[in-house]
């Protein structure tokens, strides 16, 4: 049940991100993602796209990370995915409504987002479990 849920958040994240409009790239500047315990890093470049009312954020780090939220009053979580699910590195998914509940803030371009989802801090997908993750990134 688990990886069906994996699988369609990941199509679900590609489908969010390939519709998006309003593009900007940047380095990676101040972002953090955290996985657990441990830092995911060094992070490459972030990538920002808004369209019809949500934000996609991509984080090129050695474990890509996708972060949609609503771009309303009241930010609200709709996924996160960090690295991939059901490959050999650490990864996590996470969806709005599912997963247990995420913070969401934002100041100016600056969001920063704490909850946790299903996933394994060690790549082991034979392990998935509730794992906490922090994400604090700027958009340009």
């Amino acid at each position: 049940m688990k990886s069906l849920v994996i699988a369609g958040s990941a199509a679900a994240l590609l489908l969010f991100t390939a519709c998006s409009s309003q593009d900007s790239a940047s380095t990676a500047g101040d972002t953090h993602v955290k996985l657990g315990a441990s830092e995911i890093g060094p992070v490459a470049s972030v990538d920002c796209q808004t369209a019809e009312g949500i934000t996609t954020i991509t984080i090129d780090a050695p474990q890509e990370t996708t972060l949609v939220v609503t771009d309303a009053d009241n930010q609200e979580l709709q996924s996160v995915s960090i690295g991939e699910p059901g490959s050999d590195g650490p990864a996590l998914i996470a969806l709005g409504g599912v997963s247990a509940p995420s913070e969401v803030s934002r100041d100016g371009n600056k969001f920063t987002v704490k909850g946790s989802g299903t996933g394994s801090e060690s790549g082991d997908a034979a392990v998935a479990d509730e794992v906490p993750f922090e994400i604090e990134v700027t958009c340009p």
